[in-house]
């Protein structure tokens, strides 16, 4: 409270007191009067020594029951006024629910009344306050939440540029080191900015710009090497004042590998068109190779439909699917299924595409009357084991190591040394290589000219199996 209130409060007290005194010291101006009357009548008389003895104990009495009554008032009063204090102590160190329970009947229950309405006015305005912040936390955990499932990274900047959140694929993507992940104080933001900065360098546009750009990280590991687009957008308030600057990086590996994979085979293509001495591919089989390469051709990542399935169906329908083509070639195909009931996890589709590849080549390169076996062995280390062999004619053992680089094509021969022309553009075993590998598996050739090929490969199973 100010001056002037505790000033008026005390005038309050000291006029409540004089109102309940009044009436009594009236009452004893009164008794004193009256009997100094009688004492001075009686005075006359032969009993004046009696009254006035009576007279001094009628004073007594009226003086003792003054300052009785005047301890009680005060005690009252001093009492009530205690209370409000300590009421107002509890306020001041927080204890918002303290109140008086005063009643505005007289000037020191008015003050305490007062002070209650004040801290249920504080009372509901900390309540206020406290929903408000509870709203605006559940705000940014969803917030949060949303660019934590987020796919492209997410950096947030300030005005002065540091790092204010940063999701996990924006951790992932740049490789943030494990003791700056999680950045909790103002050093740790600082060395997390700087770190960003050298690894964005020239991709980071002046604050609050808005700008995309392109950077490559890891450049000088090819293995490791990404292709980000980095976009920057300035961040503005409900007030149209700047407030920091989002930060979006995208992974655009894959389609650089397309557009790559894409280009390369046109230059093989117009460099097949432009030397007369190596057969042309076909252009039905060109197209073909194309659309291969541009839709197929990309690393499996989690991204993808991975889902368990069961190998054997799985392997029982691409069976099924390439028997009629088989017998078309007058071959027989096959299945040998040595470890029912297991459960593989991958992407059907591209798995089954792989698989098809290998069929391709093994009804191609087999002559008629031969025969192909697509075999499930069993189960290692939580790998699924299969091998698909045939009779056909084979591959050089010079030839073995280049069977899956991209466009390579060998010379098979039969038997008699005649060449055998086969249409494709070399993308089949390559693109098997990729998609088993980037599910996690392994495949390998084993081969011998005349005698037939076995492609060993590895899928990965589930717990389940």
């Amino acid at each position: 409270m100010g001056r002037d209130a505790m000033g008026k409060s005390a005038n309050r007290f000291a006029s409540l007191r004089w109102r309940l005194m009044m009436p009594l010291l009236g009452l004893s101006l009164v008794m004193i009067v009256v009997i100094v009357y009688a004492g001075f009548s009686a005075g006359q008389q032969e009993n004046a020594a009696a009254i006035t003895q009576f007279t001094g104990l009628i004073l007594a009495i009226l003086a003792a029951g003054a300052v009785i009554t005047t301890f009680i008032v005060l005690s009252w009063l001093i009492g009530r006024i205690k209370k409000i204090t300590r009421v107002a102590e509890a306020l001041a160190a927080g204890e918002l629910t303290a109140r008086t329970g005063m009643h505005p009947t007289d000037e020191v229950s008015r003050m305490g009344h007062a002070l209650d309405q004040y801290a249920d006015r504080v009372q509901n305005r900390q309540n206020e306050l406290r929903a408000s912040s509870r709203q605006g936390r559940r705000e940014v955990e969803q917030l949060t939440a949303a660019m934590e499932a987020l796919p492209d990274g997410i950096i947030v900047q300030d005005l002065d540029g540091t790092v204010q959140h940063i999701n996990t694929a924006a951790k992932n993507l740049l490789d943030v080191p494990s003791g700056l992940r999680s950045a909790i104080d103002e050093k740790r933001e600082l060395e997390l900015t700087e770190f960003i900065t050298q690894r964005l360098g020239h991709a980071l546009p002046l604050l609050g710009v808005s700008d995309a750009r392109w950077v490559t990280l890891n450049a000088g590991q090819p293995e490791l090497a990404r292709e980000l687009n980095v976009s920057t957008t300035p961040m503005t308030s409900m007030s149209h004042h700047r407030i920091g600057t989002l930060v979006v990086l995208r992974d655009m590996s894959s389609e650089v590998e397309r557009a790559r994979v894409r280009d390369s085979l046109l230059n093989q293509m117009n460099a097949a068109l432009e030397n007369d001495s190596r057969p042309i591919v076909p252009l039905r089989e060109a197209y073909k190779a194309l659309r291969e390469a541009v839709e197929t051709n990309r690393p499996t990542t989690a991204n993808d439909a991975h889902r368990p399935f069961s190998l054997d169906r799985f392997v029982l329908g691409l069976v099924n699917e390439w028997r009629q083509p088989a017998q078309s070639a007058n071959l027989t195909l096959d299945l040998v299924n040595e470890r029912p009931g297991l459960i593989v996890m991958g992407d059907e589709r591209r798995l089954r595409y792989a698989i098809a590849c290998l069929l391709d080549n093994a009804v191609k390169y087999t002559p008629p009357g031969g025969k192909v076996l697509l075999e499930i062995k069993g189960e290692e280390k939580g790998m699924a084991r299969l091998r698909l062999r045939d009779n056909g004619t084979g591959i050089a053992a010079d030839e073995l190591p280049h069977v899956f680089t991209r466009f390579y094509r060998g010379t098979p021969t039969t038997t008699g040394g005649r060449v055998i022309r086969v249409p494709g553009a070399g993308q089949g075993l390559t693109l098997a290589k990729e998609i088993i590998e980037g599910h996690g598996g392994t495949i390998t050739i084993r081969s011998q000219v005349g005698m037939g090929t076995a492609v060993y490969f590895t899928l990965p199973t589930t717990e389940n199996s």
